[in-house]
């Protein structure tokens, strides 16, 4: 039973209450919004100034910071997905292992989509001056399918997570877009539309699967870990 008890601790499925379905739709709707304006901005044959001159500053970082970023890069990467997904079977949250294989993959196919459609190049396409580190030249640049795995990732994570895990998951989806500009692999609207596309994903995944209605075992185990 102490097994059960320790396994079940790193993810719990935290009171949300009655409004958190009416927040999330809330969020849903203004995540939409912000990748509708994004998306609108975006000019595959043009970058504008204020884009361009974000892109030199955070590309032109030293080359220091290459590892640093890169390990922490890999959270936004298709492997992350089955990696968290079986994180979350092993500590017995079936309905949370779904989410997380739903939530990725909807934000990597749809992110592959999104490509296609606008149509816009990577960086080293638009800008002669592009420091690429160990990242793709050619392809669809708008969105970051990084950025939408990290952030889909992320919102599915929220309702399981204790508050400074919380944080944790929010940063480091942050970072994974912010080394996405670094090496060079994306622009910073680029990072922006993913992440928005990457938050509607994983907010309506919550609404659909409602992870703050445990399901039968969970709620067995969250009563064996009380008794034990």
């Amino acid at each position: 039973m102490s097994q059960i008890a320790a396994k079940a601790s790193l993810f719990r499925t935290a009171p949300m209450g009655s409004l958190f379905p009416w927040l999330a739709a809330a969020l849903l709707a203004f995540a939409l919004f912000a990748f509708a304006l994004t998306t609108a901005f975006i000019d595959p044959n043009r970058i504008a100034e204020a884009e361009a001159t974000v892109f030199g500053e955070i590309n032109g970082l030293p080359g220091a910071a290459f590892w640093p970023l890169w390990v922490p890069m890999q959270l936004g990467s298709a492997v992350a997905i089955p990696v968290l997904a079986a994180a979350a079977l092993w500590f017995r949250h079936h309905k949370l292992s779904a989410t997380v294989l739903l939530a990725g993959a909807s934000g990597w196919i749809l992110a592959r989509i999104v490509k296609d459609v606008v149509g816009r190049d990577r960086p080293f396409a638009l800008i002669s001056d592009t420091i690429v580190r160990n990242a793709p030249t050619g392809g669809g640049g708008y969105v970051s399918g990084h950025a939408a795995i990290a952030f889909a990732l992320a919102t599915v994570l929220h309702p399981y997570l204790p508050t400074r895990w919380r944080v944790v998951a929010w940063t480091l989806a942050g970072v994974v877009g912010f080394s996405r500009v670094y090496v060079g692999a994306h622009l910073p609207l680029d990072i922006v539309g993913g992440a928005a596309l990457g938050c509607a994903v994983g907010l309506v995944m919550l609404l659909v699967l409602r992870p703050w209605r445990p399901n039968a075992v969970e709620e067995n185990e969250n009563s064996i870990q009380a008794e034990a």
